[in-house]
């Protein structure tokens, strides 16, 4: 900390509530950390993943005695891995309400989401490779996942992973770890190694590629890509004949193996696709967002610009801890400005600006496609904080991420409106 503080003083502060020190030492969590709900577990994860790799780095240099970073290390290490087991089939649920078309929980999900409650490694593996559904696409991942099995079963002892954590177990009368004695960690720490680096394959490549191919956007014979392909070929659909039409239709069916009903089948998903359908000449509106919004959008736009040029005029400034928010990204008039903004904004448009946030942001399994949209959208809730929105609002304007999620989802009415409020360079 910079500021010097007497010890009356600091015993005072309140790390969870105020800043006192420079931006370095600021950690953003929660809901102010700048990652979604949906997304955070992973970061979670990459934060407990880091601490296995620190700790194991420090006892080996005998920077820590390993007696004592043993118990912080393997916590560390079946901690993550608990949470990505549970990552893993959150993302199946996902997708097997998609694929089924399940708007309600029904008792296979309902069983899915107990197991999800618990701490026991063992139980979720065992759900994880026994779900009933996906049995083709799984075989392969499963098979490849049994080379991990002996991984797994290195924590299967440690049922509610309290094991390393305390030195009593929960009827505060038997001892964890009686019947362990040695550990060796660099067999431990290599086995961990390799079965994240399958998990995290699992949950950034399977489950996405899951996720799009049942995301309704396929036919019996033609995946997404390929019908986005269709959609770039039926690019001059409107100016065609009648005896162009039914000619290029013939083309197009033989081009790409299918019949004339499955063309239609084809061509009615990308007449309702957000951004298949623009290829063809249509927009499908993702909500009903006004004129008015992007000329408030242009209004923040514009203070920023304001903001960072003021910025430039002291680029080395020394600058006191006490005045350290004057200089931030979000100073107090700007902040003020963007509060006011968002204050006459509805609840709609509030869950529009942060489900365009998100859309361009990296979920726990990959990227997203325009699709999520609309289920993104579902997710915010009504009753949100007007400081939590401006914060995602001046990073969706300054970073030009809106114009990106608009792009994405094939927004060309809201494209315009933008461009004619925001003038980007």
């Amino acid at each position: 900390m910079d500021k010097k503080l007497t010890e009356d003083e600091l015993y005072k502060l309140n790390p969870f509530k105020e800043s006192y020190c420079d931006s370095n030492y600021r950690a953003c969590v929660g809901n102010n950390s700048g990652v979604s709900p949906n997304s955070r577990d992973c970061i979670i994860i990459d934060g407990y993943k880091a601490s296995v790799d620190n700790l194991y780095k420090n006892m080996v240099e005998k920077n820590i005695w390993i007696d004592i970073g043993v118990y912080p290390f393997i916590f560390d290490c079946r901690h993550s891995i608990e949470l990505s087991l549970k990552v893993i089939i959150k993302n199946l649920i996902i997708i097997y309400k998609r694929k089924h078309n399940i708007t309600t929980r029904n008792e296979y999900i309902c069983k899915l989401e107990k197991v999800c409650k618990q701490h026991d490694i063992n139980s979720l593996y065992n759900e994880l490779i026994n779900f009933n559904d996906f049995k083709n696409e799984l075989q392969d991942v499963f098979n490849q996942f049994s080379h991990f099995e002996d991984c797994i079963k290195d924590y299967c002892f440690d049922i509610d992973g309290d094991s390393f954590r305390y030195t009593y177990k929960r009827n505060l009368e038997n001892i964890n770890l009686s019947d362990v004695q040695i550990i060796d960690i660099g067999v431990l720490y290599w086995k961990y190694k390799n079965l994240m680096s399958f998990l995290d394959c699992m949950i950034n490549q399977f489950c996405r590629q899951l996720d799009i191919d049942y995301s309704k956007t396929f036919t019996q014979n033609l995946s997404r890509k390929k019908i986005e392909e269709l959609s770039l070929d039926l690019k001059d659909f409107n100016n065609w004949s009648k005896t162009e039409t039914i000619q290029n239709k013939k083309n197009l069916c033989l081009k790409y193996g299918i019949s004339s009903t499955e063309f239609d089948k084809a061509f009615k998903i990308i007449k309702s696709h957000y951004a298949f359908a623009v290829n063809i000449g249509l927009e499908n509106k993702f909500k009903n967002l006004t004129e008015d919004f992007f000329c408030k959008i242009g209004k923040i736009y514009d203070m920023f610009l304001k903001k960072e040029k003021a910025k430039l005029k002291n680029p080395n400034k020394f600058i006191d801890v006490t005045e350290i928010d004057k200089y931030s990204p979000l100073n107090k008039t700007y902040l003020d400005f963007c509060n006011k903004i968002t204050a006459t904004l509805t609840v709609d448009e509030k869950k529009i600006i942060l489900t365009f946030y998100e859309i361009t942001s990296h979920p726990i399994d990959g990227n997203y496609i325009c699709e999520d949209i609309d289920y993104i959208y579902t997710t915010w809730e009504d009753d949100l904080d007007n400081e939590y929105i401006s914060g995602k609002l001046d990073y969706l304007i300054s970073s030009k991420k809106i114009r990106e999620a608009l792009l994405m989802c094939g927004q060309i009415t809201y494209l315009k409106w933008l461009d004619k409020y925001v003038k980007y360079d």
